[in-house]
């Protein structure tokens, strides 16, 4: 009686294995057709095997035309190199997973700024079966941030220029102040001197200015 009931065990065992993988492939399943980001599946030359519908909709191909085509064929040209190099790491087992931000390129030719994420699936063997990228999109916020990197560099351009003594707060929520050179002139601090941040820039204003320069900042935001 033993041994059979040994294969009975051994058979459920088995059975619930098996069950467990069903159960875990169905949910994989569900999570990537609902995702609201865009996730591909790739081999590990850079094919893509299988998109959802948020993949699809991101750079407008369907998931049977982007079968067709390895991911460096529908990215920047400028992101590549960088993003193969990566990739090759991952399949050498040099890293084990990857970041970074990156530009496809959409159907109409147009660029889109995503934030890139990806991964190795193994078998039981632990060979690799595919990678998994998920991708979500950035791009209203990254092109303001080139925007605003943009204008602070021509900002700082015209600074360096100046001839009056000029100080500068690009953006309220970073708290960053700029100083122009005369600024260091005039009141005889070096750069490093100077306060870098808003919240200590009533380190250099006189203690009996500090209330009417308090009044002036009040009412230039109430008034912007």
């Amino acid at each position: 009686m033993k041994p059979t009931q040994d294969r009975i065990n051994t058979s459920s065992v088995q059975s619930n294995t098996e069950m467990s993988r069903l159960i875990d492939l169905n949910d994989f399943k569900s999570i990537f057709d609902h995702a609201a980001i865009g996730v591909a599946l790739v081999n590990t030359d850079g094919r893509i095997l299988k998109v959802n519908h948020s993949f699809e909709g991101l750079i407008d191909y369907t998931q049977e035309e982007l079968q067709q085509m390895t991911f460096p064929e529908f990215t920047h040209p400028e992101d590549v190199d960088k993003d193969i190099k990566n990739y090759e790491m991952l399949i050498q087992d040099v890293v084990k997973n990857y970041q970074m931000e990156k530009r496809y390129i959409k159907r109409n030719g147009e660029s889109i700024w995503v934030h890139l994420s990806v991964s190795l699936v193994r078998n039981d063997k632990n060979e690799v079966k595919h990678a998994v990228a998920v991708v979500q999109n950035i791009d209203k916020s990254k092109k303001q941030e080139i925007e605003l990197r943009a204008y602070n560099a021509r900002v700082e351009k015209a600074f360096q220029g100046a001839k009056e003594a000029v100080f500068h707060w690009p953006n309220v929520e970073d708290d960053k102040l700029w100083w122009s050179p005369n600024f260091q002139t005039i009141l005889g601090y070096s750069k490093e001197e100077l306060p870098s941040r808003v919240s200590s820039f009533f380190e250099i204003i006189h203690p009996k200015d500090k209330e009417i320069v308090e009044i002036g900042l009040k009412k230039l935001f109430e008034k912007n």
